[in-house]
């Protein structure tokens, strides 16, 4: 199903799964979801986490690219690009990355607009534009570049991710999609009529996002149709200039949509403009009077006269020995912010060091050690002998687990805006109380295992004690507030919310339970049936 090289990077980049628990959907797509969650390195740190998760159904070509783009995404150390933890390589896959807890830059920017001045949206394009001056500079095309996949961090930290569509390029050439769904209301006219994509095409559409960022979400060609955006671009017509852009920067989105690729300006030049615009607002200079650089004087280029991709991380990082309330706005977050990015290149640095020191067998890409107290192939999937199954017959526990799933499914699938509120509660009743009988027939699950195993299946137990306490508060507030019609079916959604994660939790509990059984010598196993 895959390569040789997929699977062992995908094995290298491996985690176990057991350390990563799933706490809340933060969206969801077509060939997979998003959870906020957390993380246990193999040092006992926590840490809060977004989790990718592959659907089950999907086709194996669909977990390949969930792989490849974690292996490309591990290529990637920039403080503007989001940083991958490991992978779960087991079905379904598991993508596990730095949480943004500002969630997606279209939705922020809607949301903030009102504490959000051009200084602040200028510093958000300008460290996105380091982030593809990095890609570029390794020889990678995102392909996909748009506000929807902008990630915000800290109110003034910006980075870029979803690097599903991203591909590698050699020098000055391109790469043709063969098929596929495509972003076109953002994309260069080649990448519209030929389906090649190279970084010229990233430029273009940078400057796309540029706009939406300077229109506070807006998604571009609102009013116009799929397929007659290219006639629009044909034209000669672009997207108009947003109300609060300076004509310097909107002159810098008309080069970037140059028709001819070879025409348009690169993303190094893009991120020196962007540089130089943050410098004169520093500076106090009003809006409408910023300027060009000089086309001679260009701070960021080597002997060579090339732009170097890490100039900013090579700046001095600025130290404010000064009263703050005289600093410019934007200065002073820009302090803020290199300070950030050089004690997280600071905790790397001294990371790397610790690594040094350990034995060989200690590396975490060697032998990764396990967040609980088992050897490293133990996982939490339980592994029979070959040729058995699980005898489910007389299986309590097994039944327990499969009402509440099958309760979950059900509300999951009827639930639709108009559904009666007697009704609703119902069914989140009935899940509570499948959940309850659950917990009771674990308590007499652990009686037959081991003390150790006793512990592990306790670990997975505590998260559906914790689901049962936040679904019978969360079904409270949506009974009690069932005169409150503004906030109504937002509860109702957070019902439905943390019963998905209730499920997910449930087949962790019950692999986590059949492991258990299996260690313990009180699983049983039936032959398995071979139909001729």
């Amino acid at each position: 199903m895959f390569s040789n090289t997929t699977y062992i990077s995908a094995r290298d980049l491996g985690i176990d799964r057991r350390a990563v628990t799933i706490e809340e959907l933060m969206g969801t797509g077509h060939f997979g979801n998003v959870y906020k969650g957390s993380f246990v390195d193999d040092r006992g740190l926590f840490m809060s986490v977004a989790v990718k998760v592959c659907k089950d159904d999907c086709e194996p070509e669909v977990t390949k690219n969930f792989l490849e783009e974690a292996f490309i995404m591990h290529k990637f150390h920039h403080p503007h690009i989001i940083k991958l933890i490991g992978m779960c390589t087991e079905i379904p896959v598991w993508i596990v990355m730095e949480l943004a807890p500002y969630g997606e830059l279209r939705e922020y920017l809607k949301r903030e607009r009102i504490s959000l001045d051009l200084s602040v949206l200028i510093l958000f394009a300008h460290q996105l534009s380091s982030a593809v001056c990095y890609l570029h500079a390794r020889k990678f095309v995102h392909r996909d570049i748009a506000a929807r996949n902008v990630l915000v961090v800290t109110p003034r930290c910006v980075k870029l991710s979803d690097f599903g569509l991203s591909r590698c390029v050699d020098e000055d050439s391109f790469y043709t999609a063969s098929r596929g769904k495509l972003p076109i209301k953002w994309m260069a006219p080649e990448s519209i009529n030929f389906r090649r994509f190279s970084a010229a095409s990233d430029v273009w559409m940078f400057g796309v996002c540029i706009w939406e960022i300077l229109m506070f979400g807006v998604k571009p060609w609102n009013e116009i149709k799929n397929h007659d955006v290219i006639l629009y671009l044909e034209s000669s017509q672009r997207l108009h200039r947003p109300p609060n852009c300076p004509q310097v920067l909107f002159k810098l989105l008309v080069d970037m949509w140059a028709f001819e690729p070879s025409f348009r300006v690169d993303m190094k030049h893009v991120k020196h403009v962007l540089n130089h615009l943050l410098n004169q607002i520093d500076q106090r200079i009003p809006f409408e009077q910023l300027s060009m650089p000089d086309t001679e004087s260009n701070p960021d280029t080597d002997s060579n006269g090339t732009m170097s991709d890490d100039y900013n991380l090579k700046r001095h990082v600025p130290v404010l020995r000064c009263d703050a309330s005289a600093v410019p706005t934007s200065t002073l977050w820009r302090a803020l912010e290199q300070q950030r990015i050089q004690c997280e290149e600071d905790d790397r640095w001294l990371e790397e060091e610790e690594e040094k020191m350990l034995p060989n067998s200690a590396s975490p890409m060697a032998s990764p050690t396990p967040f609980f107290d088992e050897s490293p192939t133990d996982l939490d999937k339980p592994k029979l002998p070959f040729g058995y199954d699980f005898d489910r017959s007389d299986d309590v526990l097994h039944a327990a687990v499969f009402r509440v799933v099958q309760s979950v499914s059900f509300i999951t699938k009827t639930f639709t805006h108009g559904m009666a509120h007697d009704r609703f509660v119902r069914m989140g009743v009935d899940i509570t109380e499948a959940l309850g009988r659950l917990l009771i027939e674990c308590d007499h699950c652990l009686k037959e295992l081991t003390p150790g195993d006793q512990r592990q299946v306790q670990l997975v137990q505590v998260l559906l004690e914790s689901d049962h306490k936040r679904l019978t508060e969360a079904l409270k507030i949506v009974e009690d507030g069932k005169s409150e019609p503004d906030l109504y079916e937002t509860n109702r959604k957070t019902v439905l919310k943390i019963a998905h994660v209730l499920a997910v939790n449930c087949k962790h509990f019950q692999d986590s339970v059949d492991a258990a059984r299996i260690r313990s010598n009180v699983a049983h196993l039936k032959k398995k049936v071979h139909h001729v």
